[in-house]
């Protein structure tokens, strides 16, 4: 089986996940209301407890999430290859640069910008019986995984997954 954990993913690698800035911006918003609902003056002071203990653990399970790696990362690349995520938040199934094919923007209903990926040879047999990662369709004899490049430009994206493959 192709499947690694993404702390052996070696460095220098492109990690697809919403950008940096606009997690913080999020985590700002939270915490801003969390803020809120603590020096917010309610009429039932046993209501407020709970509600403030909810809300600060939510807070800190997303702090938790992002800072442990790979939050909202559907995928990543580095010289070896690609890895698309698996069921599992911290396992990619790994794909060599040799068995991947075409990679073209494309889209999904509800007009969701996307990515896909043809994947070749013995690897596209064990993708598509592995079950683990989601969006892997076969059209017309050929094997694709679909993915969201998560707020990022396509083409810059691709044009750094071409990079990654020129230098393997």
């Amino acid at each position: 089986m192709s499947v690694v954990d993404s702390a052996s993913i070696e460095e220098p690698r492109l990690v697809v996940a919403p950008a940096a800035w606009l997690f913080m911006g999020a985590l700002a918003l939270l915490f801003t209301a969390f803020l809120l609902v603590v020096f917010l003056p309610m009429g039932s002071e046993p209501l407020k407890g709970p509600i403030v203990l909810v809300s600060g653990l939510v807070l800190i399970g997303v702090t938790r999430n992002y800072f442990r790696g790979d939050y909202l990362a559907t995928m990543q690349a580095n010289a070896q290859g690609l890895y698309f995520q698996t069921d599992h938040p911290h396992r990619y199934f790994y794909l060599p640069w040799e068995y991947v094919g075409s990679l073209e923007a494309t889209s999904f209903s509800l007009n969701s910008r996307g990515l896909r990926v043809e994947v070749l040879g013995d690897y596209r047999d064990r993708l598509v019986r592995s079950r683990q990662v989601g969006n892997v369709r076969t059209e017309n004899g050929r094997t694709y995984v679909y993915t969201l490049p998560r707020l990022r430009d396509r083409e810059q994206l691709i044009q750094q997954l071409e990079n990654f493959r020129k230098g393997a």
